[in-house]
């Protein structure tokens, strides 16, 4: 599988608005709406924190936690958003 082009990147605003790298590289040409390419020069900084949440240790424990308030009754409230991080990086990683 083939990875992405490895960020920060940024917005350049010169012309028709481009995502690139700190090295002038394109990554993405003329997103129709600006508020797209802040979006996606922001990806791999978001991948990046999102991988560093799953390697923590974090989220074993909320849903540690979210097990124990099942047993006694109550509504887990960690494991929905938990699942949304792993499939948002599964999605980033062409995995899902």
């Amino acid at each position: 599988m083939q990875t992405h082009t490895p960020g920060p990147w940024f917005v350049d605003q010169q012309g028709a608005p481009t995502v690139r790298t700190s090295n002038g590289t394109v990554v993405c040409g003329v997103p129709t709406n600006p508020s797209d390419a802040i979006l996606i020069a922001a990806a791999p900084d978001m991948l990046h924190a999102l991988k560093q949440l799953a390697a923590s240790g974090l989220l074993d424990t909320l849903l540690e936690m979210d097990k124990a308030m099942a047993d006694d009754g109550d509504d887990p409230i960690a494991a929905p958003h938990i699942n949304r991080i792993l499939d948002a990086i599964a999605k980033a990683e062409g995995r899902l």
